[in-house]
C-alpha cells in the first residue's frame, strides 16, 4: 500500500518560516541594540550634565562672593549673574540657611518635589541629585551648599535643567526613522535570500517525487558548493545509483527468465517425448540425465535467490568452527569432477604437507569454493586449467583459484562484486545471474576476510581469499 504525500500549506513552508524567523531576528536584535545604547547614553548623558551643573555651581558661588565683594546690592547681583550665566533650560535657585529661597536666576520655574527638603539634606552635607518628569521633557537637578564660611545670607543652590531630558530623546528620532527604512528593506533582502535558499529544495523535493515515480533521468541543478548544492550532488548521485541498479534489475530479471525457462522448456520437451514414445527406450536415460542438469540448473539458481533474500533481510546466519579447509577443497573438487570433465579440463591442487585448519562455518566457505570454482569453469576455455593454491601463514590461510579463461576488463574490476552485475557477456553467457560472486563477497566479509581479485583481458583471473588458521584457544567473532 503506497503512502500518501502531504502537501505543504504555505502557512507552513520552510520559505515562510525562514523569511519570518530571520526578520524577527533582525528586529528584536534591532530593538535589543536601540534599548542598550538608550540606556548608556542616558548614563552618558546623565554624567555630562551633572558634571556641567558642578562646574556652574562653583562659578556662581564665585561670582556671589566677588559681587558682595565689589559692594554690588542684591538686584544688581541678580542682574549680572542672569546676564553671566542665565540659561533658558537652566534654573538656579538660591537658599537661606533655614531653606527659604531668596531667588532664582534662568528660564523658567521648574518645580521639584519636595524642594525645599533636598535643599536641608544638601546643606547637611547629604548628596542631592536625581531626575524627575516634566512636561516637555526629564528634568535633571543637583543641591549643593555654597559659601559656608561667609557672611552672606545664600548658603545653599538647587540647579534644575531641562537639557537631561531634551538630550535623552535626541537619538530617538533617528532609531525611530532608521527602523522605519531598514525593516522593509531588510524583508526585501531576506525575501530574495529566503527564495534563493528554498527555491533549490523545492527543485529537490519534485525530483525525489519523480525518482519514487520511476523517473530517474531527472536530475537537480546544482548552482552552489553549499550544503544544498551537496546535497544535490548526493541526489543526483543516488539517482545515477538507482539507474545502475534499475538497469541490473532489469538485466538479472531477463537472465533469471531465461534461466528458468530454458530448463524448463527442456525438461518438458524431454518428458513429452518420453510419454509420447518419439525417444527412443535405450536413449531414456540419456534425456534423464540432460533433464537432471537442467534441475541442477533450477536448483542452483534457486538457491542463490533464497541466499541473496537472506542477505538482503539480514538473516544470512553463521555459525564459525574450527574444519579442515584443505579436506574441504579435495571434496569440493571431486563433487566438480564431472564438470571438469566434461570440458576436459585439468584442476591442479597446490597445498602444503600438512593440512590447513581455519575457524569458520564449513557450510558457508563451501559455498564460496563452489561459486568460485563453478565460476572459473564456466568462464574457461576447453583444455584449460584451474589451479587452486593453499598457502600457510602464522594467522592465516590463504586459498587462491586460478583459471585461464578470457579474463575479466579492467572497468569492471570494481563492479565485479555487486549484485546483479554481468559484465563481459562472453563470461556470462552460461548460467551465470550476477549474484555468485555478490553472495561469494558478503560470506568473507562476515568472516572478516580479504578477498583479492587479478585479471586483465585474455590472461584469465586470479581469486584470493584469506581465513584465521584455527589455533587452540583462538575464535572469530562472526555477526
Amino acid at each position: 500500500m503506497k503512502t500518501k504525500l502531504s502537501t505543504i500549506s504555505p502557512s507552513r513552508s520552510i520559505f515562510l518560516k525562514l523569511f519570518v524567523s530571520m526578520l524577527l531576528i533582525i528586529v528584536i536584535s534591532y530593538l535589543l541594540t536601540s534599548l542598550l545604547f538608550s540606556l548608556l547614553f542616558r548614563k552618558d548623558v546623565r554624567h555630562i550634565v551633572e558634571r556641567n551643573l558642578v562646574q556652574v555651581q562653583h562659578r556662581i558661588a564665585h561670582h556671589i562672593q566677588d559681587a558682595y565683594e565689589m559692594g554690588l546690592d542684591r538686584p544688581s547681583l541678580v542682574a549680572s549673574m542672569d546676564l553671566a550665566l542665565g540659561h533658558p533650560d537652566r534654573v538656579f535657585s538660591i537658599y537661606n540657611a533655614q531653606g527659604d529661597l531668596l531667588y532664582t536666576i534662568g528660564g523658567e520655574q521648574m518645580a521639584i518635589t519636595e524642594e525645599r527638603s533636598k535643599v536641608l539634606q544638601a546643606m547637611r552635607g547629604i548628596s542631592v541629585e536625581g531626575v524627575e518628569p516634566h512636561e516637555e521633557a526629564e528634568v535633571y537637578y543637583v543641591a549643593s551648599p555654597i559659601l559656608q564660611g561667609l557672611d552672606t545670607e545664600e548658603k545653599a543652590i538647587l540647579i534644575a535643567s531641562r537639557e537631561f531630558g531634551r538630550e535623552v530623546r535626541r537619538p530617538f528620532g533617528p532609531i525611530l526613522w532608521s527602523l522605519i527604512i531598514s525593516i522593509p528593506v531588510s524583508a526585501i533582502i531576506l525575501f530574495f535570500v529566503s527564495r534563493k535558499l528554498t527555491t533549490p529544495l523545492k527543485e529537490m523535493s519534485e525530483t525525489a517525487l519523480s525518482f519514487a515515480g520511476g523517473e530517474l533521468s531527472r536530475r537537480v541543478p546544482v548552482k552552489s558548493a553549499d550544503e544544498i548544492g551537496q546535497l544535490g550532488e548526493s541526489l543526483n548521485y543516488m539517482a545515477e545509483e538507482l539507474s545502475s541498479l534499475e538497469k541490473m534489475r532489469q538485466g538479472f530479471l531477463a537472465n533469471v527468465s531465461h534461466d528458468l525457462r530454458s530448463p524448463l522448456t527442456s525438461i518438458h520437451g524431454f518428458l513429452a517425448g518420453i510419454l509420447d514414445g518419439t525417444i527412443q527406450p535405450e536413449r531414456e536415460r540419456h534425456y534423464l540425465m540432460m533433464m537432471k542438469d537442467s534441475t541442477d540448473r533450477m536448483r542452483k539458481l534457486v538457491s542463490d535467490l533464497l541466499d541473496m533474500a537472506k542477505i538482503e533481510s539480514g538473516q544470512f546466519d553463521m555459525d564459525p568452527c574450527p574444519f579442515n579447509l584443505s579436506e574441504e577443497l579435495r571434496r569440493t573438487i571431486a563433487q566438480l569432477e564431472p564438470l571438469f570433465v566434461q570440458k576436459k579440463m585439468k584442476v591442479e591442487l597446490i597445498h602444503p604437507p600438512s593440512d590447513a585448519y581455519v575457524y569458520a562455518d564449513p557450510v558457508r566457505i563451501g559455498q564460496v569454493i563452489v561459486n568460485l570454482l563453478q565460476n572459473a569453469i564456466q568462464h574457461s576455455p576447453l583444455h584449460s586449467q584451474v589451479t587452486v593454491v593453499i598457502q600457510l601463514a602464522e594467522e592465516d590461510v590463504s586459498v587462491s583459484i586460478s583459471d585461464q579463461g578470457a579474463g575479466i576488463r579492467q572497468e569492471d574490476l570494481d563492479k565485479i562484486w555487486d549484485r546483479f552485475y554481468k559484465g563481459d557477456k562472453a563470461r556470462t553467457h552460461k548460467t551465470g545471474t550476477g549474484l555468485g560472486l555478490a553472495i561469494v563477497k558478503h560470506i568473507l566479509t562476515l568472516h572478516q576476510s580479504k578477498i583479492s581479485l587479478e585479471s586483465s583481458k585474455g590472461k584469465g583471473t586470479r581469486i584470493q581469499f584469506t581465513l584465521p588458521a584455527h589455533m587452540t584457544g583462538t575464535s572469530l567473532s562472526i555477526r
